[in-house]
């Protein structure tokens, strides 16, 4: 019997159809083969090699310069107050295998991403959906990009999953409050959506109110900016707001944003995912308004995510693509499961176009990624490495190091 689990770690591209077909043939067993797609993803995501100028490389250079250095030494020379940053960083540059750096963030976010579609499968009892929504989601979410972001994502993932074990398993312990502020000292980001969790105290009515200032979010920033300094919010709040202000403010004076504005595959990114956005707020609006609802409290979490992704238009830098893959990851599927009158001619519409959204997903992704990968090499090493081989290199790099 431990044969043949033992076979698939070994072999990824096996595991990788094992989980696949699994998935395909009997999916109310998701449970058994959701863990094998999942370490297939980290073998997936460690055997790329980052080229071009993405952030993973830069993130790669910093955790390198912490070689040698102790965790006290490392978090001075950082120096941004994110301690969950600079202990991660320090880890991997004591491991001395800087490919782990994007590869488990990575598989967290998917790993997050399929376990809430799987668990809203079984709760709506509709598991024969799971493949096609986890192709779905695969589509829509940008490999490359998630894989060398590292940080941002992740954290909202993290915290969007806390409230999806809050509000809709019910789960209220340490672990969650844990994944709740933890995620905000990796990326200071993280607070954003730590906000959006804190609004679900408040009222229905209040909460409008919050959507509608999360609608204007450039003013605000403008607003905190020219205050920032006379704030209470200490150092890593300060640090958002000028982060959020030079995000918004970023209007191609810079390479990267001159580049960025210049490129139609990345026009073409920000309407589709504006556009999917757009259609997920209005299924949210039509929910919220149904007495008989489920999870309006999660329901109301995801608006607030799609609102600041369609309040993100008007950025010059593609800030809006984190905000909209962490819609796809927490709430995909329960958009769609919760949603899913199709009564209305509008919901209709919303499915009719939803296969076009992930088809158009997956054809940007791959235009995109054409400068920052080398398929040939990157195919090549996830058939050459498995999980041994990695956690053996992992370990004789502690041990002479």
């Amino acid at each position: 019997m431990i044969i043949a689990p033992i076979l698939l770690l070994l072999m990824p591209p096996l595991s990788l159809f094992y989980s696949a077909l699994g998935l395909c043939r009997n999916p109310h067993n998701w449970k058994r083969y959701l863990p094998f797609l999942v370490i297939s993803i980290f073998v997936l995501a460690y055997a790329y090699v980052p080229t071009g100028t993405p952030d993973l490389v830069r993130y790669i250079e910093t955790a390198q310069r912490l070689h040698g250095k102790t965790l006290s030494e490392a978090i001075v020379f950082m120096n941004d107050g994110l301690y969950i940053e600079n202990i991660y960083f320090w880890i991997i540059s004591q491991i001395g295998d800087y490919q782990l750096l994007g590869a488990v963030p990575c598989t967290i976010v998917y790993a997050i991403a399929f376990y809430i579609t799987c668990d809203t499968a079984d709760r709506c009892n509709c598991q024969r959906v799971i493949p096609y929504y986890i192709v779905g989601q695969t589509m829509l979410l940008p490999w490359f990009s998630i894989l060398c972001n590292v940080r941002c994502i992740f954290a909202f993932s993290v915290i969007g999953f806390a409230v999806y074990l809050e509000y809709v398993k019910g789960e209220k312990n340490s672990m969650v409050w844990a994944l709740y502020v933890l995620p905000c000292f990796m990326h200071t980001t993280g607070i954003i959506f730590l906000l959006f969790r804190l609004s679900l105290f408040i009222t229905s009515k209040a909460q409008w109110l919050l959507s509608f200032l999360v609608a204007l979010l450039p003013s605000i920033v403008d607003l905190l900016y020219s205050q920032v300094y006379s704030l209470p919010i200490g150092t890593v709040g300060q640090s958002l707001i000028r982060k959020v202000y030079w995000y918004f403010h970023d209007d191609l004076r810079s390479e990267f944003s001159q580049r960025i504005s210049n490129s139609l595959a990345n026009t073409l990114n920000k309407y589709l995912y504006i556009c999917l956005a757009v259609c997920f707020a209005i299924c949210i609006l039509l929910q919220l308004n149904n007495k008989n609802g489920k999870n309006k409290k999660y329901v109301t979490f995801l608006f607030l995510i799609s609102i600041s992704t369609i309040a993100c238009y008007s950025i010059v830098t593609p800030q809006y693509w984190r905000f909209a893959a962490a819609l796809v990851v927490c709430g995909f599927a329960p958009i769609l499961f919760y949603c899913n009158n199709k009564k209305r001619g509008i919901i209709r519409a919303v499915f009719t176009l939803l296969p076009f959204f992930c088809c158009g997903g997956l054809v940007l992704q791959i235009w995109k990624s054409r400068y920052i990968v080398n398929y040939i090499d990157w195919m090549e090493n996830f058939f050459l490495n498995n999980v041994f081989v990695i956690l053996l290199k992992a370990t004789r790099n502690i041990f002479l190091n």
